[in-house]
């Protein structure tokens, strides 16, 4: 039986979790009391229990009365139920070898606590009430567990439905239901060029610039911190700028060597925004190709990899912008090397090591600088003769010198409060509508300021950028008027022209086919309102706006316009529904829009939706994010896609989730979680009696004990496949759980019994035209032969599986044969053409989006040709 004790610890723990956001105080009551009913308690009761009965051989003393009634116990017990943390398991791993074993058992008792902490957490999860708000990570979990408590609630207390519809439905919330947009993969940044977000002139900050140089370069780290639109991140691009500047060439350097060659200073940028430290882990890595390689580590070891793959790099100075997250910025800290200068941006003012640096208002001689330098006019010089021009009365007027200076300018810089950015919007609109100071005074006077206030705003935000954002979007025209507040509707600052399009028109082919789109965007990016990202090698071009700019467009949509939007974006995911450069060239801007869309969903209810997203970008569609080398964005989509299915109880959809989720867990190499996540999807599988995914799902935990090298529990599961199969006429399963066969015998080298195998699985494919699995039992051969030294043999067999693949269109399969061939001839040591099949394969990676394959097949070519001789 459970103790109260730790039942009380963890509903303070979720109420503290729930608390930390001051949106849902007004439902504290309500909540607290659910939390304490006896349907929770009898649930948390039942978890325990079974963890208890699980736990009696491996931990039979860990809920003795003495071991579990201990304070330290019960509080860190609870806080691995409510946040699932690492190191609160490290905590209570430590806690139990202490008082019973040695402490170096911890360990091994830490990986069983895990997996009973995941059983416990999982029964949990199948309660439909309860079991989200307990599991909650984020705040996006936390708002569909209360979404879910509504009628349970709303029993005791009158009028919660109300105040939870006004919760969901309010601007504050839907910004916390999206999120912060991060970058899925740091730049590295070689050449002051790269550094895109460094302005072409930074006014203002050259005292702070100098300063903080001087401290990076010490060795220091610093926070750059201040409110929104202050220009932290301009500042942070031109320290990277000026961090890779090459110094002056010599004059017997000639202009044929390079600019970098000449200073080996590199800057890696990475805008973290909400993200996960696990996705900023492998956004670091992803410019290095070995993000996968991060996803399939945790803990220690994977702060080892970052730290030596930062090492590595080559890389002098880290800089991370925007971070909104504390406890992933703290988990990022730990794994970057003391000796790595590190320059952090933030709103907030995180408690980390090194110096802390306030970007503040601009000084007015400043601020005066940076209008005229958007406006293309002198605000900062007395006027002369002429005074016409700045169309205000009398011309001027005194400054404390004595001298003349434009009318308007400097009271429009003290009405916007020296903010760097709303003063460079005021700069552009003046520019863009060839207006005089005092006549944008008048147009800010005069606008309507009922808009809505976005709820991240700061008081003096409110005082300036809102006051210039409300009168500059009253002047635009209508059309430019809706297509910027259609930014706000969709769930990142970033969009595509076609999403747009496809906003306003739903069969729209591009921006053609709605000419105002096009138009509007041109006029948006004269206003300053929204920058064009021009197009590179693997992106289309797209448009960005700045955080304070979303946001107040964003406020001013609701939740239909969100279901607007999320319609859109579920068109868009159609319209690329295949593999391809193109496809996801156009992806990859919307990607971080797609995936906060799919949470967005998940979090209202929309459960079909998200489902649908997970699938599409993950398993069949576009493939981005399995093809593009996500894995722990795609982890966190398949989950949410599994927990939607769940939430709507589709058995079946659930299944194919938790499928998904399986061989997304064996593609990382985390093993046993692939044969849990598969071992439950069978169990489904047999509960609804469909024999034809039971055989399948054999197949696939076949693959991931393969994967462990528990070669006679992978025999014993693709053999269980192969029976199943052939009871019911299966004849594709049976070729499938042949070739599976093969591949165990020839993992214990007992390659007489593969070939045997493959051979059978080849008669059959060939018999019933099943033509994708004829190719694999082809490349199955191939690779049998090769082991043998059989290379005549095996290119016989790869190049009729090239065939064959290349004939019904399976790209996959033919960069795969490739590949295949490539070895063989270099086994044959015939380099030349070995490169040549390696340099085929690396295409067709390229075409079909498959990046950090592209990254593999790069280094077999220069092993290839190192082999050769250059």
């Amino acid at each position: 039986m459970i103790a109260e004790a730790i039942l009380e610890q963890v509903i303070q723990g979720l109420s503290a979790a729930v608390w930390k956001r001051p949106e849902l105080t007004t439902l504290r009551e309500p909540i607290e009391a659910a939390l304490s009913s006896g349907a929770f308690k009898d649930l948390t009761t039942r978890a325990f229990s079974a963890f208890a009965e699980r736990s009696a051989e491996t931990l039979p003393k860990f809920f003795d009365a003495g071991f579990i009634t201990m304070p330290a116990v019960q509080e860190t017990l609870s806080a691995v139920v409510v946040d699932g943390a690492d190191a609160d398991l490290e905590r209570l791993a430590e806690l139990y070898a202490k008082r019973f074993l040695k402490p170096a058992d911890a360990p091994d008792v830490q990986k069983q606590l895990r997996g009973y902490m995941r059983q416990m957490r999982e029964t949990f999860a199948t309660d439909p009430t309860y079991g989200p708000l307990l599991l909650a990570r984020d705040m996006q979990m936390m708002l569909f567990a209360l979404n879910g408590l509504r009628g349970q609630i709303a029993e005791g207390f009158q009028g919660v439905n109300e105040r939870l519809d006004a919760l969901l439905k309010a601007a504050g919330t839907q910004a916390l239901l999206i999120g912060r947009a991060g970058g899925q993969s740091a730049v590295l940044i070689k050449d002051p060029d790269d550094a895109t977000e460094a302005p072409r002139k930074l006014i203002g900050r050259d005292a702070l610039l100098t300063e903080v140089l001087a401290l990076l370069e010490a060795g220091e780290s610093v926070l750059l911190t201040g409110m929104g639109g202050m220009g932290k991140t301009a500042l942070a691009a031109t320290i990277a700028a000026r961090w890779v500047t090459p110094p002056p060439a010599p004059p017997h350097v000639t202009a044929l060597v390079e600019r970098g060659d000449q200073n080996n200073r590199k800057v890696l940028w990475l805008k973290a925004g909400t993200q996960s430290a696990d996705a900023l882990f492998e956004a670091l890595a992803r410019p290095f190709g070995l993000a996968q390689a991060v996803a399939q580590t945790t803990g220690d070891e994977r702060s080892a990899l970052v730290r030596r793959i930062l090492r590595e790099s080559g890389v002098t100075l880290l800089l991370l912008d925007d971070c909104w997250s504390g406890a992933a910025l703290f988990t990022l800290l730990k794994a970057v090397p003391r000796d790595l200068p590190t320059l952090i941006s933030a709103r907030q003012r995180h408690p980390v090591e090194g110096t802390t640096r306030d970007v503040a208002e601009l000084a007015r001689a400043d601020s005066l600088a940076l209008l005229s330098h958007h406006a293309g006019q002198d605000f900062v010089s007395p006027l002369s003769t002429s005074t016409a021009q700045w169309g205000g009365a009398g011309g001027g007027v005194a400054s404390a010198g004595g001298e003349v200076l434009p009318a308007g300018a400097e009271a429009l810089c003290d009405l916007l409060g020296d903010h760097a950015y709303a003063v460079e919007i005021a700069g552009k609109r003046l520019k863009a509508d060839k207006l005089t100071p005092a006549e944008l005074l008048a147009q800010i006077k005069d606008a309507p300021h009922d808009l809505t206030i976005p709820g991240d705003f700061s008081d003096k935000e409110r005082a300036s950028v809102k006051l210039l954002l409300d009168a500059s979007v009253n002047a635009l025209d209508a059309d430019a008027r809706a297509v910027f507040l259609a930014c706000g509707a969709f769930f990142a600052p970033r969009i595509t022209a076609e999403m747009l399009a496809l906003y306003f028109n739903a069969d729209a082919v591009g921006t053609e086919s709605i000419p105002s789109v096009s138009a509007a965007l041109a006029t948006l990016t004269e206003q300053g309102l929204i920058d064009r990202i021009p197009a590179e090698e693997r992106t289309i071009a797209h448009y960005a706006l700045h955080d304070l700019t979303y946001s107040y467009a964003a406020a001013q949509n609701v939740a239909d316009d969100r279901e607007r939007a999320l319609g859109t974006c579920l068109r868009y995911l159609t319209r690329y529904d295949q593999p391809s450069p193109a496809g996801h060239a156009a992806l990859r801007p919307e990607l971080d829009g797609l995936l906060a869309a799919a949470t967005w969903a998940f979090s209202v209810g929309k459960w079909q939706d998200a489902q649908w997203m997970a699938d599409q970008m993950y398993g069949r569609g576009s493939r981005i994010l399995s093809l593009g080398g996500y894995p722990t964005l795609a982890l966190t989509l398949i989950e949410r896609g599994a927990a939607a299915a769940r939430a709507r109880g589709d058995q079946w959809a659930e299944a194919v989730s938790q499928g998904n989720l399986g061989m997304a867990y064996r593609s990382l190499g985390r093993y046993d979680e692939a044969i849990d996540n598969l071992s439950q999807v069978l169990a489904s599988m047999r509960k609804m009696g469909k024999r034809r995914n039971e055989a399948m799902t054999l197949g696939n935990l076949g693959l991931a004990y393969h994967s462990l090298g528990r070669y006679d529990e992978a025999i014993e599961h693709h053999q269980k496949a192969l029976e199943i199969a052939h009871e019911i006429g299966y004849r594709e399963g049976e070729a499938t759980a042949l070739g599976g066969l093969g591949i165990d015998y020839y993992s214990l080298g007992r390659y007489k019994e593969a070939i045997e195998h493959h051979q059978k699985a080849l008669e059959i494919a060939h018999e019933i035209g099943d033509r994708k699995n004829e190719a694999n039992a082809h490349g199955g051969l191939g690779i049998d032969y090769y082991s043998l030294g059989r290379y005549k043999e095996a290119i016989e067999h790869h190049q009729k599986a090239l065939e064959i693949a290349h004939e019904i269109g399976d790209r996959e399969n033919e960069a795969i044969s490739l590949g295949n061939l490539g070895a063989a001839y270099a086994g044959l040591e015939r380099y030349d053409e070995a490169i040549a099949h390696y340099e085929q394969t690396r295409a067709i990676y390229q075409a079909i989006g498959a990046l950090h394959l592209v990254e593999l097949t790069e280094r077999n070519i220069a092993n290839a040709k190192a082999k050769r001789g250059g």
